[in-house]
Parts: C-alpha cells; structure tokens; sequence
C-alpha cells in the first residue's frame, strides 16, 4: 500500500510540475508575442524614416 501511495503522490508532484511549466511556457510565449508586436512597430517607425530621407534627398538633389 505504501508504495501505491508513493507513486500517486509522484504523480501528482509530476502533474503540478508540468503545469507549473506549461504555465511558464505560455507566458514566455506571451512576452515573445508582445516583443515581436513591438520589433514589428520599431520596423514600420525605421521604414516610414527612411522613405522620408529618400524623399528629403530627391527634394534636395532635384532643387
């Protein structure tokens, strides 16, 4: 009986230790999404700069 008990009660250590990860796994994917959404905003900022530099030089070039 005692051994029964043993294993259950692993069981159950294991069950909540794989919770407990799967739950740090569903917030490290959740931090990786947001930095993704802001990697994504930095790229449309740097592209809208550049298109503004190569407007400003074909202003300055054609003037």
């Amino acid at each position: 009986m005692g051994g029964l008990r043993r294993e259950v009660r692993g069981g159950r250590i294991l069950a909540a230790t794989l919770r407990r990860f799967q739950w740090a796994s569903a917030r490290r994917v959740a931090e990786l999404v947001k930095e993704l959404a802001r990697a994504q905003v930095r790229l449309k900022r740097a592209e809208a700069l550049l298109d503004l530099q190569k407007k400003y030089r074909t202003c300055v070039s054609n003037a």
